[in-house]
C-alpha cells in the first residue's frame, strides 16, 4: 500500500508540474507582448490579437491550476495572472515590465515549491527560492 501511494504522490507532483510549467509558458509569453508594447513601440491589430491570444492562453492555465493546487498556490498564479492582464493592457507605469512582475512572479514560485514540498518531502532540503 504504501508503495501505491508514493506512485501516486509523484504522479500528483507531475501533473502539478506539467500545469505549472503549462502556466509559466504563458505568462512569459504574455510578458513579452507587454514588452514589446510597452517598451518596444509595437501597436495595432496585430499586436492586439496576440495580447487577447496570450492572455486568453494565461487564463486558462491559471483555471487549470485551480482545480489541482493547493490554495497558496491558486491565489498566487491568480494574483499573477491579474497582474499579467494589467501589464499586457494598461501597462508596468514608470517600471520596467519584469520588474512590475517580480513580486507577484515570485509568490507564484515560492507557493508552487511549497505545494510540492508537500507532495513530494525529499524537495524540502532545497530552501526558498524568493524571499
Amino acid at each position: 500500500m504504501r508503495r501505491q501511494a508514493i506512485v501516486q504522490a509523484e504522479a500528483r507532483r507531475s501533473e502539478r508540474i506539467g500545469l505549472l510549467d503549462r502556466f509559466l509558458t504563458a505568462a512569459q509569453a504574455a510578458e513579452r507582448v507587454a514588452i514589446d508594447h510597452h517598451h518596444g513601440n509595437v501597436d495595432g491589430t496585430e499586436w492586439e490579437v496576440r495580447a487577447s491570444a496570450a492572455m486568453d492562453r494565461v487564463w486558462i492555465e491559471q483555471k487549470m491550476l485551480d482545480l489541482v493546487s493547493a490554495r497558496a498556490v491558486r491565489d498566487a498564479v491568480f494574483q499573477f495572472a491579474l497582474a499579467l492582464d494589467h501589464v499586457v493592457w494598461e501597462g508596468p507605469g514608470e517600471q520596467k515590465v519584469w520588474q512590475y512582475l517580480n513580486g507577484t512572479r515570485g509568490a507564484v514560485l515560492d507557493a508552487a515549491k511549497e505545494d510540492l514540498v508537500e507532495v513530494s518531502p525529499r524537495l524540502a532540503s532545497v530552501g526558498p527560492r524568493h524571499s
